[in-house]
């Protein structure tokens, strides 16, 4: 009988002790709690993290990120548009090469500017993403560790006594 008094009453203060704000990022947005925040509102989140503002860092970390983003969508569309435009200059100068070559007559100017300019534009969309993929990633990561720093600024460093699911199975869990 006390066994059974004690798995309750552990269980009841387990379950009664108060939850922490856990704060996500994903893709430059910060949810807490599973609610979204506005750039605002997040930024007044890292205002105060361990002593330290980091709205600063948080904003200019978010702004890294979206132009790393823009970079890689702008670099594959004028990638694609590149090849586009080089594919097609390329089949205009097969299509009209087989009978400018039984007359004898020169290749119109449009086709190797067709070509040239798709090469142009997949040179520089090919550059525009060897740019964006490392900064998205370099302050996607930052932005990771600073809702991890906050995360782990937010939590007690107390001993909990849990009741419930365990990775062992059911049971108490003892975590500090």
């Amino acid at each position: 009988m006390r066994r059974i008094l004690f798995f309750v009453l552990m269980s009841v203060i387990s379950f009664s002790l108060p939850a922490q704000t856990h704060v996500e990022i994903k893709r430059a947005r910060v949810f807490q709690d599973g609610q979204k925040l506005t750039k605002d509102q997040a930024a007044a989140l890292f205002s105060d993290v361990n002593g330290m503002d980091m709205s600063g860092d948080y904003l200019k970390n978010r702004s890294g990120y979206r132009t790393g983003l823009g970079l890689i969508i702008g670099g594959s569309s004028l990638l694609s548009a590149g090849a586009l435009i080089m594919g097609g200059g390329a089949v205009s100068a097969v299509i009209l090469g087989i009978p400018m070559a039984l007359t004898g007559d020169d290749m119109p100017k449009g086709v190797d500017i067709a070509i040239s300019a798709g090469c142009g534009a997949m040179i520089a969309g090919a550059a525009a993403l060897v740019a964006g993929v490392p900064t998205l990633c370099v302050y996607k990561s930052r932005l990771k560790n600073m809702g991890e720093e906050y995360n782990c600024a937010r939590t007690s460093n107390d001993v909990q006594l849990t009741f419930g699911p365990q990775n062992g199975g059911l049971g108490f869990a003892l975590n500090f």
